[in-house]
């Protein structure tokens, strides 16, 4: 009979790699510019969802016009959306009004743009 030990470290070597990601990202930036990220994620989970496909183009727009060129943030937005798409699948409920969602959408930008241009000297990629 193999011995189980040789599948234990690549399985928590797996484990420690997957949690990296998140807490890398967040040391690269500031805790404002992770929660912007990380809402517009959410937000963007929910339009997807819900067809409001105006506010998924508004949202990726937002991200590429005042995000830092840096292929971690957009990983890390991408990754936010997937799990809360995931997790409003299976817990189903409501889509919200396209109306109410465009003001929810328009108030995370604003948060994104104040987040990255405060803090970034020149600018977000500079």
């Amino acid at each position: 009979m193999r011995n189980p030990r040789p599948l234990i470290t690549p399985i928590c070597l797996l484990a420690v790699l997957a949690t990296a990601l998140p807490s890398h990202t967040a040391q690269a930036i500031s805790d404002p510019q992770y929660q912007s990220i990380r809402r517009l994620g959410e937000l963007n989970a929910i339009a997807l969802d819900c067809g409001h496909l105006e506010q998924v183009r508004q949202i990726k727009r937002a991200l590429v016009n005042n995000l830092p060129k840096q292929r971690q943030l957009g990983e890390e937005f991408e990754r936010i959306t997937h799990q809360h798409f995931l997790t409003k699948l299976q817990q189903g409920g409501e889509c919200p009004e396209g109306a109410h969602l465009a003001r929810r959408v328009d108030e995370a930008i604003g948060q994104l743009e104040q987040a990255f241009h405060d803090s970034a000297p020149g600018g977000p990629g500079e």
